[in-house]
């Protein structure tokens, strides 16, 4: 299950400053400017349960009624300002960070960042300046200081200051990835066209490759330039390395002078909220809760910054509130740039939402308003087959393949799923035939790879070849446990029963909770004349959910054991 960061880090911005620690630390309450009331603890350990239980609307309620009674206690207040900023209420966390600005509160960074952000959105940089000549150089200013610095100089357009106060740390491989692109943004915004072209160069190379972010950055920087050729080679060299995207469609589609987006426009605020974009990306992994601050700092700059709000999206997914993903994922529905790849995760979100009779409708009628595209097809397919419905799953997958002239590399996986729905529905031929198709298209994929081998040994043919197969698949995923139980089963039907053993049991320890495994550990175990640890296994297997027509085999195999063999 995905990790509950709104848990982890609401209660103290675990990167920034540990607000929870200092909040109790004796002393904090009375290190305070204004004076505190104890807390009414009802109502604050209601909100801290509502922010366990994911319920963020709830705990903001919670920590307003405490306020009502302790106005001035800066405990609380943090807690209520850090999550209206995560959830993205802006007006009220900035009514708060006034309040926190005149105490000691440990999450100065934080509260300063907001309230710079605030000043930036309404072109006052000189008040924006005067914040950022106090603002906390350690925690995570270290890391957002010189990008916030730097957009506040280039407000002021003092451009020769903005680039050294990036420069300054520039030389710091991490920081360059980071700080890169925004040089190169400087550059271009002072006029200096040259210098951002080789800053935008340079940011490639720190980074190893032009991901999506940055080869629209550098594309929309040739398209300002009137370098059309060399924006559109930017988008088809991006789309090489993801063949399916369509994020790049809406940049061609201008190039070419269809509708589309409009380029940004490009000044200070936009610098300041592709720092903030640049910060949440920089730190989603570690601290997912304060990235989705930094997003919605960003959303508070420019509301139609597309690509923050997909991925804001797809942190409220992650973090399993799919109301609140939904929500976001419909409010680009119609966005040129991101709207097509937004409903198909709406559908994704449907499903998870139970909904799958909507997600159908909506994946249906994206199937025929793009007739000529396959993923909307391939996604209805995945989400039947998450259901086991696998006669609804192969319909989806032959509609889409019937929609491909000429099948490239990246159709594997399509013929992939393809051939596991007719494999699950007992029709071999087709599936064999979808699955060597996928092959030549992939040779090394070690998904196929290990269900076609695995579906070989399975049937008692092309023994030698699954074995080599399943072998290289391992090489590929040595700690995908359902791959290292395919080795154990091929070596099993061989009568290498002590390497079965080995690899199975290894596979158990890779993926204990899945009842074929175990159901073959305890096979290998039988033959080895280890029947009491082969009963065992059996029976674990009949705990953890296994297939309805697994059941009776495993049963008459505790009753009665393997026949000899």
């Amino acid at each position: 299950m995905p990790q509950k960061s709104f848990l982890k880090l609401v209660p103290g911005l675990g990167l920034a400053t540990g607000v929870l620690l200092a909040t109790f630390q004796p002393g904090f309450a009375a290190n305070q400017k204004t004076a505190e009331t104890p807390l009414k603890f009802g109502e604050y350990l209601a909100g801290r349960h509502a922010q366990i239980i994911q319920d963020p609307a709830a705990a903001v309620k919670y920590y307003r009624e405490n306020l009502r009674a302790n106005p001035n206690n800066s405990v609380v207040q943090i807690q209520l300002f850090t999550i209206l900023l995560a959830e993205g209420r802006m007006k009220e966390a900035l009514s708060l960070a006034v309040a926190l600005d005149k105490t000691d509160a440990p999450v100065r960074d934080i509260v300063q960042t907001a309230l710079i952000v605030q000043n930036v959105r309404i072109g006052n940089f000189t008040a924006a300046a005067n914040r950022v000549a106090g603002f906390p150089e350690e925690g995570l200013g270290a890391l957002s200081l010189p990008l916030i610095k730097a957009w506040v100089l280039a407000g002021e357009k003092k451009y020769d200051d903005a680039i050294t106060a990036l420069e300054e740390r520039n030389s710091n491989p991490g920081m360059a990835v980071l700080l890169g692109p925004h040089i190169a943004l400087i550059h271009e915004i002072s006029g200096d066209r040259q210098k951002a072209e080789e800053a935008y160069q340079n940011a490639i190379k720190a980074r190893g490759r032009a991901g999506l972010r940055m080869s629209q950055l550098l594309g929309e920087f040739y398209e300002r330039t009137g370098e059309k050729e060399k924006a559109k080679k930017v988008y088809q060299d991006y789309l090489k390395g993801s063949p399916q995207s369509v994020l790049m469609d809406s940049a061609l589609n201008r190039l070419a002078g269809r509708k589309s987006a409009p380029l940004p426009k490009l000044d200070a605020k936009f610098g300041m909220a592709e720092a903030m974009f640049s910060l949440s990306r920089s730190i989603q992994r570690q601290s997912p809760f304060e990235a989705l601050i930094f997003s919605n700092l960003a959303l508070y700059l420019q509301p139609n910054f597309g690509l923050v709000k997909f991925l804001v999206a797809d942190n409220y997914y992650g973090e399993g509130r799919y109301k609140e993903a939904l929500g976001v994922q419909q409010s680009l529905a119609k966005d040129p740039t991101y709207g097509w790849s937004a409903r198909l995760r709406q559908a994704r979100t449907l499903y998870a939402l139970d909904r799958l009779d909507d997600a159908v409708k909506l994946l249906r009628s994206m199937a025929k308003e793009e007739t000529s595209r396959i993923d909307a097809l391939i996604q209805m397919g995945e989400l039947y087959r998450s259901k086991q419905s696998y006669k609804d799953a192969a319909a989806a997958f032959e509609e889409a393949k019937k929609r491909i002239t000429k099948y490239e590399p990246h159709h594997w996986q399509l013929l992939f799923w393809n051939a596991a729905a007719h494999e699950r529905l007992k029709k071999w031929p087709q599936a064999e035939k979808d699955f060597l198709k996928a092959l030549e298209l992939n040779p090394n994929e070690p998904r196929v790879l290990n269900y076609l081998g695995y579906s070989w040994v399975e049937q008692g043919k092309n023994i030698e070849r699954a074995r080599k197969m399943i072998e290289s698949a391992v090489k590929q995923q040595p700690r995908a446990g359902y791959i290292v139980d395919s080795l154990g089963w091929v070596l099993y039907r061989m009568g290498d029963m002590e390497g079965a053993v080995k690899n199975l049991e290894r596979a158990v320890l890779l993926t204990p909770h899945d009842p074929t495994i175990n159901d073959h550990l305890g096979d290998a175990y039988w033959r080895v004349n280890r029947k009491i640890e082969a009963r065992f296994q059996w029976q674990r297997a009949l705990t953890l959910d296994p297939e309805k027509d697994q059941i009776p085999i495993i049963k008459k195999k505790l009753k009665e054991g393997l026949p000899n063999s």
